[in-house]
């Protein structure tokens, strides 16, 4: 065991009652990155939504190859279903924002919204 791997961390994450173990690399990361920013520049939240949705389901197949053509199908289902969930838990998992910076988005949002 080489001397960084204790630092090397797993994505434990559950979705739809299902726990997937995910191993993010650099590259997810800076893939995460460029959605964000290409998503901020047309100032269109589909593009995030679409490209973490394509993301996440690669984290997934690299960490389950062994899924099968219709637990593949199904996944894409569930993560269609639940996007803006994974969303959030991608941005606090790589580290880009936090639990409590999100919920006080949101009741910033709530707020606004009732005014």
């Amino acid at each position: 065991m080489g001397k960084y791997a204790n630092a090397i961390s797993y994505w434990e994450h559950n979705l739809a009652g299902i726990e997937h173990k995910l191993k993010p690399t650099e590259e997810d990361n800076l893939e995460f990155l460029r959605l964000k920013k290409k998503a901020e520049k047309a100032d269109d939240e589909t593009i995030l939504f679409k490209g973490i949705g394509n993301l996440y389901f690669k984290l997934v197949m690299e960490s389950y190859p062994e899924l099968t053509e219709s637990d593949q199908k199904e996944l894409k289902e569930v993560i269609g279903q639940n996007i803006p969930i994974i969303v959030n838990d991608m941005m606090i998992a790589f580290k880009w924002t936090t639990a409590e910076e999100i919920e006080k988005l949101k009741n910033q949002q709530v707020k606004k919204n009732v005014n």
